[in-house]
Formats: structure tokens, sequence, C-alpha cells
């Protein structure tokens, strides 16, 4: 097994820490960091917990992207979580900017959504001052 090098290991330890947080604030939820393959699948690179079961972490573009016909576009990363045990999936892209405030003012997405933006949010900022080349597919 190889020995990870200590400038990986305290970036990751990072990105571990904004996951585990996330879950706190979405009462006990596994929150993941997935990217897109180039067969645009959705493959976990991160969760807030060591070990979750692959339950928890094998996302169902199905259900999720393409029920919303979100774009999967590869190398982009999302962040989420199940809304239930066995239920549906909630996720957020990984950006550099918040999106735009509703237009009618009135906010419309989830306690739950908002929690996963700004955990995207935090995610991307991270990413971007490492200079990670995957990070730069990310949407902004």
């Amino acid at each position: 097994m190889p020995v990870e090098r200590s400038e990986v290991v305290v970036p990751l330890a990072h990105e571990r820490e904004v996951l585990r947080q996330a879950g706190i604030a979405l009462h006990g939820r596994i929150v993941t960091l997935w990217e897109i393959s180039p067969t645009t699948t959705a493959v976990p690179v991160l969760s807030g917990v060591p070990n979750p079961q692959p339950s928890d972490v094998d996302l169902d573009l199905e259900s999720t992207l393409r029920r919303w016909g979100a774009p999967i576009v590869q190398k982009t990363r999302w962040v989420g979580c199940r809304l239930l045990e066995g239920g549906l999936w909630i996720v957020a892209p990984v950006r550099s900017r918040p999106a735009a405030p509703p237009p009618s003012g009135v906010e419309r997405r989830s306690r739950e959504r908002l929690v996963l933006e700004l955990a995207g949010l935090s995610l991307r900022r991270h990413c971007g001052r490492r200079g990670r080349g995957a990070s730069a597919a990310l949407p902004h």
C-alpha cells in the first residue's frame, strides 16, 4: 500500500472536514464528493465519514441529474447525500461562485440543497487555491 505524502493528506483532511460538517448540518447524513468520469458515471472521490457503505456513495445519476435535465459533463464535481435511508439523492455542483438569486426573490431551494451548495463552494475554493487540474473543469 503506498504511503501518502503530507501535502496530499492535509488537503484531503480539509475536504473531508467540509463534508463531515455538511453531514452534521444535514442531521447526520453521509455527504460525498463525486467526479463525473469520461463514461459519465459518478465516481466517489471522498466522503465525510471513513469507509461509507456502497449504498451511501453510489450516486444514481438517473434519479438525480438526468431526471432534472442537468448536463453531465466529465470531470465536473458534485457534492450530495441521500435525503432518507435508501431514498432520493440531493446534489449540488461544486462551483466557484454562488448560484444567481431566484428571479422572484423567493428562495425555492431546500435547506439541504443550500447546505450542499455552501459545501461545494468551500470545496471549490480550497481546490482552486491548490490548482488541481480537474477543478478547472468545474462549473462556475
